[in-house]
């Protein structure tokens, strides 16, 4: 099964992005990257979702502060088949990436 970067993002302000998602008939286990591009610490958000919009339950990080050109990373567990990675930076200048291991559920 796929193994390796499996989405990844140049963040918008404000703005919930779904950098993965996880295909049918197929779990992932992985981690979520954030690198902070920019000379200012920013405030990161990380959700898993069964929807495309994060519900406030859904998240595991929210507004985390991340320094000025740093990165973090942060693993996940296993997650089922159609939920969502979503991510959400504070302003422009931050990378998202999901990288990680794609199994037969």
């Amino acid at each position: 099964m796929p193994s390796g970067i499996l989405g990844k993002a140049d963040l918008l302000a404000i703005t919930p992005t779904t950098i993965y998602t996880v295909p049918a008939g197929l779990v992932c286990a992985g981690e979520v990257t954030f690198c902070n591009r920019s000379a200012a610490t920013v405030a990161v958000r990380l959700a898993f979702a069964s929807t495309a919009t994060a519900a406030l339950t859904d998240y595991i990080y929210f507004d985390l502060p991340i320094t000025a050109n740093n990165t973090t990373g942060f693993k996940f567990p296993v997650l089922e088949a159609g939920e969502n990675v979503i991510v959400q930076s504070s302003v422009v200048g931050v990378t998202a990436i999901v990288a990680g291991w794609e199994e037969a559920a």
